[in-house]
């Protein structure tokens, strides 16, 4: 059961370092390795029920066998039974893992749902200044600069980011206060 354990955490990790988006730079989502968790488990099960039933056929060409040369796994019905459910584990490893990490998944969206409601609340009180409040201390950077009438290019060179980075920040903020473009933060100076 140990080494089922080690197999089903290092295919896990594996499997989840082969499904990153390095394109994207894409942190790994909780949700990523639940998927990888139930799949990794399935296949490690799978290969030792491919495993057991090698036996087995090696077991039933031997003609010529004897009653000691029979493990005694395979001697009765039930305990072959027993065996293929003992293979089965590291699928209920997986599913186990799923629903711990569920727990987990759940917090997370409750609490972004629960900042999208305060954007939301404070973006309907309609004020006529802007609430940076609102806004991570990253972001408040940016949108000093974007006031200053800086351009990407000049915001990534000054903060030491990616343009990519600064168009992410940006999408952000606007989503965030409300507005749609550059011009209504230069406004609002």
């Amino acid at each position: 059961m140990i080494i089922e354990l080690i197999m089903f955490i290092v295919g896990t990790v594996i499997f989840t370092f082969f499904t990153i988006n390095w394109k994207d730079k894409k942190k790994i989502s909780l949700e990523q390795v639940q998927k990888n968790a139930v799949i990794c488990g399935t296949v490690i099960s799978v290969l030792q029920l491919i495993l057991l039933f090698g036996d087995f056929e090696r077991i039933l060409q031997n003609v010529n066998f004897s009653e000691d040369s029979i493990p005694k796994e395979y001697k009765t019905i039930s305990s072959f039974f027993m065996m293929i459910f003992v293979k089965l584990r590291p699928i209920l490893f997986g599913v186990f893992t799923k629903l711990i990490l569920q727990v987990f998944v759940q917090k997370k969206n409750s609490s972004r749902k629960e900042k999208q409601e305060i954007i939301e609340e404070k973006l309907s009180k309609n004020n006529s200044k802007m609430d940076f409040s609102l806004l991570s201390p990253r972001e408040i950077e940016i949108a000093k600069l974007v006031q200053k009438h800086y351009k990407n290019q000049q915001i990534a060179d000054e903060l030491f980011i990616s343009t990519e980075t600064v168009k992410r920040h940006l999408s952000t903020i606007f989503e965030k206060l409300g507005i749609e473009s550059r011009k209504e933060l230069w406004e609002e100076k």
